[in-house]
């Protein structure tokens, strides 16, 4: 059965239980077997100002090089500082379900509703920058219409002389909903002079895999815009640290350049997938990746898509909280039960878990019908909102069915325990202004070059921050993931500074034989502490256990011997042929697997 097929199925025997939480639920749509989105026919055509301040809507998608600065293109003729108000729209929407529509309204919601957001930008050396790259919150919250919250991304702005003194702008996009973990990727663009701006015209070319909208679909349209100028605080110092960021990245090379380590056809056959999106190689601190196809075209942007990665978010976040704790007050707690420090699960069944347990995902706890069934009985906690609600749900599963510890049975709802559970121990050790989430911004992932972590978070009802959810929603982008990649690789020091524990990432690194302690799946797969282990059968004689961060939809980031890293998003529903074949067949010519 496809992954499509056995999602739809688990739905129909979950009896879709969010009716009786919601006004409004997602119709499971008998949709087709398309994976990449569609694009129509693509119109070429430059898109003039005229058509931009009129607010005139397009028949379709437009190629993505005519949302983005030209050959002609010259330096804007001012800068943009301020907000800009986006009024919200319905979208003109192409998909690959029935009547080329989507499933709407989903959870009360307007799926088709373009969302009506703030953004605050200013320029820097004719780039276009977002005051934040957090999610936007907006589909989320009581009152509004669209499904859709948004994360934007650094643009550019620029100037062409048949526009008679306005200056253009654009900037990448996603649209997200904070209890998923996709990303519908978009482009903008717009005018500005003076004090006004143009309406701003959109469409979304690209996804990775969805869930409760399981429709692939592409979509455009114009919404009308408001401008307040200036009101951003700081801005030297806001610009000093966007050219820090720039600087930060990973120098980046065309894939076509592996060809000189590794053989062309290799290369092709890891990129083939219908569902392939983007595919990158890190090989002595350089990021080798390729374009990034979307159905209007290569995506201008590409450096600063971020990706909705769902479970990727396990080892990415969760296991680099973990590991950090354990470098700063030692490896100890991991043994701990958690309601040491969370008293909600000092009950119940869940008195002798232990943050090892959660990580492991092993926590003997699961559906009362079948406690290794995945989706069953899922969607409760999947939609509750609140840290409380959501901790609730979570802690509500019968249990033990088996000895802590024990055996494999993959949660997100135990993942999710594990982050709640961690902040606890981090507002124990540090404060109540402590949070697990600052951890990982300021103790991690600033070191190493990473300033913007969007991820989904609970909903609090005082508008305060809310717990990230961390068995998924975490929104990187490839250089994000490169560098996470590699910290593990250099067995979690950056710039001579210890920041991971070192004996716990020597276990993660590739080796003759998966770590003790590591539970099966297979004779292939294993699972140790937020990793999967996966068996690298090599063509020189061997075998190795690689660690790969996994998520839903074929989205992987695969650790190789000798600092080499292999990473593929893409956006699989349809069993296709092992893609793990692929990444086996480049790590063989990558690097030597036998030690």
């Amino acid at each position: 059965m496809s992954v499509r097929g056995l999602v739809r199925g688990r739905r129909r025997a979950m009896g879709i239980v969010v009716a009786m939480a919601v006004a409004a639920t997602a119709v499971v749509a008998d949709v087709g077997e398309a994976e990449t989105p569609p694009g129509g026919e693509v119109s070429t055509v430059r898109v003039t100002a005229q058509q931009l301040l009129s607010g005139q809507t397009a028949d379709g998608l437009t190629s993505n090089d005519r949302f983005a600065p030209g050959e002609r293109a010259r330096r804007a003729h001012q800068r943009f500082t301020g907000r800009l108000d986006l009024d919200g729209v319905t979208m003109q929407v192409l998909s690959d379900g029935p009547g080329a529509t989507i499933s709407n309204p989903v959870l009360g919601k307007d799926t088709m509703f373009f969302p009506d957001v703030s953004i605050s930008f200013f320029t820097v050396d004719q780039h276009l920058v977002p005051t934040t790259q957090d999610v936007i919150l907006n589909g989320v919250l009581p009152g509004t219409r669209s499904y859709w919250d948004m994360i934007v991304q650094p643009g550019r702005v620029w100037s062409e002389s048949a526009d008679r003194g306005w200056n253009r702008a654009s900037f990448p996009f996603s649209l997200v909903n904070s209890i998923e973990g996709e990303t519908h990727t978009g482009i903008a663009m717009f005018l500005y002079k003076g004090r006004e701006v143009s309406p701003v015209r959109f469409q979304i070319v690209q996804m990775t895999s969805p869930f409760y909208v399981p429709e692939y679909f592409t979509a455009w349209g114009t919404t009308g815009a408001h401008f307040r100028r200036g009101g951003i605080r700081h801005l030297f110092w806001r610009a000093a640290r966007y050219r820090a960021e720039l600087a930060a990245q990973l120098p980046v090379r065309p894939w076509s350049k592996l060809e000189r380590v590794v053989d062309a056809a290799t290369l092709e056959a890891f990129v083939e997938y219908p569902d392939f999106v983007q595919g990158a190689v890190v090989r002595d601190g350089v990021l080798y990746r390729t374009d990034c196809p979307t159905a209007a075209g290569p995506f201008p942007y590409c450096d600063q898509v971020r990706y909705g990665v769902w479970s990727i978010t396990k080892s990415a976040m969760m296991n680099v909280a973990l590991l950090r704790l354990a470098q700063k007050y030692g490896a100890g707690f991991l043994d701990e039960p958690i309601g040491n420090y969370l008293p909600a699960a000092a009950a119940g069944g869940w008195e002798t878990v232990t943050y090892r347990d959660l990580a492991m995902m092993a926590s003997g706890h699961g559906p009362a019908e079948d406690p290794l069934c995945y989706l069953c009985d899922y969607d409760r906690w999947y939609v509750a909102l609140s840290q409380a609600d959501k901790t609730a749900e979570a802690l509500d599963y019968p249990g033990p069915f088996a000895e802590p510890g024990t055996v494999l049975n993959y949660r997100d709802q135990d993942a999710y325990l594990l982050g709640v559970a961690l902040d606890a121990f981090v507002k124990a050790k540090q404060g109540t202004h402590a949070s697990v989430a600052r951890l990982v911004a300021w103790d991690v992932y600033r070191k190493i070059g990473i300033f913007h972590a969007p991820t989904n978070a609970t909903v609090e009802p005082d508008g305060s921050a809310g717990q990230p959810l961390m068995a998924y929603g975490y929104y990187p982008t490839l250089d994000d993931l490169a560098k996470i990649a590699l910290l593990y690789e250099n067995g979690g020091r950056w710039n001579g500074r210890q920041l991971l524990d070192p004996a716990l990432v020597q276990q993660l690194l590739p080796q003759p034989v998966p770590p003790a302690g590591a539970l099966s799946e297979s004779d292939s797969v294993s699972y140790y502490l937020n990793w999967w282990l996966r068996r690298l059968d090599s063509t020189e004689g061997c075998s190795a256990w690689v660690p790969q961060m996994s998520g839903w939809g074929g989205n992987t980031v695969t650790l190789l011997p000798d600092r080499n890293v292999v990473i593929r998003m893409r956006n699989l529903w349809n069993d296709t042929p092992d893609p793990q074949a692929t990444i086996n067949a480049l790590a063989d010519e990558l690097t030597t697997n036998c030690s």
